[in-house]
Order: C-alpha cells, then sequence, then structure tokens
C-alpha cells in the first residue's frame, strides 16, 4: 500500500515527489555502516526490478527482500511510473534509489555526493526524468559528516559511498548492472573553476581509457571539457568504487565532473539537458 503522504505528493510533478521523499530519507541521518544482510538483499532487489520486463512487476519481490533489512519500496502512480527504494524507521544514510517502470533508455544518472557537490542530485534527476532512464540513485548523508567531528582532512570516510565497497549505494549499482547488463551508469560530480580551469572534466574511470572523443563530443554543450588522461590528470574517478566494480564487470561508467557554473546552466537550461542526453546517446 502507499501512504497516504505518497498519494498527496503524487498530485505534484514527479520531479517534487522525488524531491520530498529524498528529504525525509535524508533528515536526522547518523551513519551506520550496512552488514552483509542489508547489502545482499539491496543487490537483489535491484537485480530484480533490473531484470524483469517491467520494474513494477518486480516491486513485490523487492519488497519481500527489502521488508526484513528496513528498506521501503514505493510505487508511485503516474507518468512515469515510479519505483522508490529508501530507508523505513531507522535512517542510517543508505541511500535513496529510482527505477522507471515501462520502456527506458538503458542508463542509470548517480549523483553521489549530493551535498558537498550541489546540485548535482538536481540534474540526475532531472535527466532521469527527461531523459527516459532506467534509474537514478542519490545519497542520503554528507561524505563528509558522517562521523563525529568528520572532516576532509581524514583519511577515512565512511559515508563517501564512492570509496566505500560496502555501501548500500554500491550494492544498488551491483544489483542494477546484474539485472541488466545494457544499463551505462553516468556519475555526476562537481568542482570549483579555482581548482581546474575548465568547465567539465569526463573519463571513463578507468587509467587504461580515455574519453578524449566524447569530450570534444561534448564542448558544444558544456563548453571546454577536459579528457582526464590526456589534458589533466586529476578528477579521473580511478578511485572510484562504482567505476572499478563496473569496469571489472565490462559494463558501462561514466565520471563526469561539472565546474559549478557548468552545473548552473544544467540546473536552469532545459535545452542544455537535452542536448547533453543527445551527445551521450550518439557518442558513448
Amino acid at each position: 500500500m502507499i501512504a497516504l503522504a505518497w498519494i498527496t505528493m503524487a498530485l505534484a510533478g514527479p520531479g517534487e515527489v522525488l524531491d520530498a521523499a529524498w528529504e525525509t530519507s535524508r533528515s536526522d541521518v547518523t551513519w551506520r555502516s550496512p552488514v552483509v544482510s542489508e547489502r545482499e538483499a539491496v543487490r537483489e532487489a535491484m537485480r530484480a526490478l533490473a531484470a524483469a520486463p517491467d520494474p513494477c512487476e518486480a516491486v513485490p519481490e523487492a519488497r519481500r527482500l527489502l521488508e526484513p533489512v528496513d528498506m521501503v519500496v514505493d510505487l508511485l502512480e503516474g507518468e512515469p511510473r515510479l519505483v522508490v527504494v529508501r530507508e523505513g524507521r531507522e535512517h542510517r544514510g543508505s541511500g535513496f534509489f529510482v527505477v522507471r517502470c515501462g520502456p527506458a533508455r538503458p542508463w542509470v544518472w548517480q549523483a553521489p555526493h549530493a551535498f558537498f557537490e550541489a546540485p548535482t542530485r538536481i540534474i540526475a534527476r532531472q535527466l532521469f526524468l527527461e531523459s527516459q532512464a532506467r534509474a537514478t540513485l542519490w545519497n542520503t548523508v554528507h561524505r563528509y559528516r558522517s562521523l563525529p567531528g568528520e572532516s576532509p582532512a581524514h583519511e577515512v570516510h565512511p559515508g563517501d559511498v564512492t570509496r566505500e565497497y560496502g555501501s548500500l549505494f554500491q550494492a544498488a549499482t551491483i544489483g542494477l548492472a546484474a539485472g541488466d547488463p545494457s544499463l551505462g551508469f553516468v556519475q555526476l560530480h562537481g568542482f570549483t573553476r579555482e581548482a581546474l580551469p575548465w568547465d567539465a572534466v569526463v573519463s571513463f574511470g578507468a587509467a587504461e581509457s580515455y574519453a578524449g572523443d566524447l569530450a570534444e563530443a561534448l564542448e558544444p554543450v558544456l563548453g571546454r571539457v577536459a579528457a582526464w588522461g590526456r589534458d589533466v590528470d586529476v578528477l579521473g574517478g580511478t578511485t572510484n568504487v562504482q567505476g572499478r566494480a563496473l569496469s571489472r564487470a565490462g559494463r558501462r561508467f561514466l565520471h563526469l565532473e561539472l565546474a559549478s557554473e557548468t552545473r548552473r546552466l544544467l540546473v536552469e537550461d532545459p535545452a542544455r539537458r537535452a542536448a547533453l542526453a543527445a551527445v551521450l546517446e550518439d557518442a558513448w
């Protein structure tokens, strides 16, 4: 059954619905590292959703798998129909995962640093909805605030899902990739122009693979785009655990770093977002 609050939210647009659900999932979060049973349940539930002819058909199976680990599966009716996987009673920074029902492009838009690299989540949300993508995944705890007194200077950051093989964000990624091998994963990040004099940096997250052709194809949309390994030697995502796992499995992974002004333009300009999706469909 869908909670009354979700029925009320469904009167809004899908973007507003997802925003409200994410805000609820991230409020009053106290980080707790997931245990093996939670990781396995999330992985298998996401695999079932991705493998089904229509993800909506797999909602009962996903609920069966996730209920014992206090994860909730909501089916949002409307256009599009969406399956939302989120935390239940205990908020522990598990993440927020959305899967589109029915036909979809084989893409997954990821925003793993929604707080630290704002507004990458908004860009991922809009690209997911507008490009008819299969799924979008967002984090629900700040990458540098999962422990008391934590700061970027510390060596270990348990809440940074791009560094933790044991996160539920990672489990959801692996589950989707296992359920539908055609899926490509686009992960959005951000940097400041003071850190690097480019508008974007693109990479495939692997030291032996360079995205020079794609960088050139993206320049009319994003401005000056650097290809990691050719133009710059930073922000390549080579330590990213989603990229490493997907590359080992032979899946597509794209690591896209966006300068602050580039992010602003993508938030404000639907035509620019459409052009970005079109380039990826043609060149990636």
